[in-house]
């Protein structure tokens, strides 16, 4: 384990590399895009007499330059296209954390843009995202405030479905319906990327989890140039809370979680029980709405409190009480928890068949009872010194400046790097400055772009792990805004995509073309793109002709309702 000394070492680099880092933005990594987008020369305009009410203006929000720049330039981009087609759009950056409460919290904007998971399953994210339900509660997942009925049947049959064929045409369906109404739209599938230097780290591993999860930390060893045996990142902006109860989807949160706190029940890459990397030995079905784990008896909690079953039913005893937002999905089925020995035994709303384990056991961590007992709401709990569970501990957290993990002698999962920091670098330069020198031997959660591209040629003993992905960068649209509540229009709104500039010129080639919900990686649940009922052409002359075949009026000065 580190000592004394390395920490005080590491200390000093936080700070070094704190002040260094100012709030320059990072270069666009795009320039003049084009390519079959075209211009708009194809459009055959309307008559401006034939044109009624002009369509409302649309905001677009945007992420900072610096926090991803090649979404942001993506995001510019569409906008532009659908300028030409004869949308009046405009574009507002937004801080990150003030742009995902706007969107997923308040369900307030026009059009959105972002990167989304599925990992290791999409059971949980398409009942998330598109559970009817969820579009009249802001915060529950529908952002898009989609309704459809089907939809939701569909959800529940490929949750109740206790083999996987009987998912995959479920979840067929679902795609047909997501496609042609047209609610969202992958732009480019998310491929696992984990930069990071040979001569410090080794055994990275495909897991359908994705990168900087526990399955990594369990398997990635330090070779014999990394010193300290840690691996060490960095993160663009600072992490708020460690409160397991509320990570708001913040991946960072997520990765940090994923090595203090155990999930109830982890999975290996086949999505079977993981015993020994998880809380849970051994897992039982008595019958369709009945699931109980055995729960290990050799883990303590970071404080040196055991870890028991009790803690177990305890946390889904609260997620069913206060439906915390961060369980939005699970508590919708779960209904509540009592422990039989070395057993849990969960009590779920309605029949769920094999995506029980992922959806039940692996969504959720498991808390302390002696630490939560009693706080009400959890999620809004500012958690700075989290009793854990993981492999590792918290050892240094500062919200400015970053943090450091430190494995754990004592715990049963054993781990071959001594710990983890992330310190908090928004500059691009900065950090690639660092990873030539070895100051940082790994990249979590990589921005796929030409810094990448021209690290993986020119830094030596740098490589880029590779691995298939479960989700995709996606545009979002709020189908409760005027115009947009049509069909029509958003289907003429994905026609003007450019998804193949973004895949060569804005990822380059990093990120394949995306047209379905379900990413290729989860094999015959995916729905090929031509087997699709709508992908849209790729052009702003295909989404002006929609509109007019539609009954819409497209002018030189815009897109107007018909009279």
């Amino acid at each position: 384990m580190g000592n004394g000394n390395t920490q005080l070492d590491r200390r000093s680099f936080l700070k070094r590399t704190s002040a260094a880092a100012g709030a320059a933005s990072i270069a666009a990594t795009a320039g003049c895009l084009g390519g079959e987008n075209g211009g708009d020369s194809d459009i055959d305009y309307d008559d401006e007499e034939d044109a009624g009410e002009p369509f409302p203006e649309y905001t677009f929000y945007n992420n900072p330059q610096d926090y991803n720049p090649q979404r942001h330039d993506l995001i510019n981009l569409i906008a532009e296209q659908w300028q030409e087609v004869g949308f009046d759009v405009e574009v507002e950056v937004l801080e990150w954390a003030t742009l995902l409460s706007r969107v997923s919290d308040e369900y307030e904007f026009d059009f959105a843009a972002w990167s989304q998971y599925q990992s290791p399953d999409p059971a949980e994210n398409v009942a998330d995202r598109w559970s009817p339900e969820h579009a009249e509660e802001p915060g529950r997942g529908n952002y898009n405030q989609y309704q459809n009925d089907r939809v939701g049947e569909l959800i529940d049959e490929q949750l109740a479905a206790e083999e996987m064929e009987g998912r995959v045409d479920a979840f067929h369906e679902i795609q047909d319906i997501l496609a042609e109404d047209a609610p969202f739209s992958p732009v480019c599938y998310e491929t696992q990327l984990i930069p990071y230097r040979t001569d410090e780290l080794d055994g990275w591993v495909e897991h359908p989890a994705g990168p900087d999860r526990i399955h990594q930390y369990a398997n990635v060893e330090p070779m014999d140039q990394n010193e300290d045996g840690y691996l060490r990142g960095f993160w663009t902006e600072a992490l708020e809370n460690l409160n397991s109860w509320s990570h708001e989807g913040l991946s960072k949160h997520l990765h940090i979680q994923d090595a203090i706190q155990l999930r109830v029940a982890q999975v290996d890459a086949d999505l079977e029980l993981d015993p020994e990397h998880g809380l849970a030995q051994d897992i039982e079905r008595p019958d369709e709405t009945t699931i109980r784990f055995e729960i290990r008896d050799d883990v303590e909690w970071s404080d040196g409190e055991p870890l028991t079953p009790d803690d177990v039913a305890f946390t889904y005893n609260t997620i069913a009480e206060q439906e915390p937002s961060t369980y939005t999905t699970v508590s919708n089925y779960v209904e509540g928890a009592s422990v039989d020995g070395d057993w849990v035994e969960v009590d779920l709303s309605q029949e769920i068949g094999r995506a029980a384990l992922l959806l039940i056991g692996y969504e959720v961590y498991v808390a302390a009872e002696h630490v939560w007992e009693g706080t009400d709401p959890v999620q809004d709990e500012l958690v700075e010194e989290p009793v854990c569970s993981g492999p590792m501990e918290v050892d240094y957290w500062d919200v400015g400046q970053g943090i450091e993990l430190e494995t754990r002698d004592d715990h049963p999962i054993d781990l071959a790097v001594d710990g983890l920091f992330w310190e908090i670098i928004p500059e691009s330069s900065t950090i690639w400055s660092y990873t030539e020198d070895g100051t940082i031997n790994y990249h979590p959660f990589a921005q796929p772009g030409l810094e990448l591209q021209d690290g993986e040629e020119e830094i030596d003993d740098f490589e880029v792990f590779e691995a298939p992905g479960d989700g995709w960068t996606h545009l979002n649209i709020n189908t409760t805004s005027e115009g947009l509540d049509e069909v029509a229009v958003r289907q003429a709104l994905v026609h003007a995509l450019p998804k193949e500039a973004a895949s060569e010129q804005l990822f380059y080639g990093y990120m394949p073309v995306a047209h379905s919900y379900v990413a290729p990686a989860f094999g015959p649940l995916h729905r090929e793109h031509e087997d699709l009922p709508f992908t849209g052409e790729g052009t702003i002359a295909a989404a002006a002709s929609h509109l007019q075949e539609n009954g819409y009026v497209v002018t030189e000065d815009g897109v107007y309702y018909s009279e």
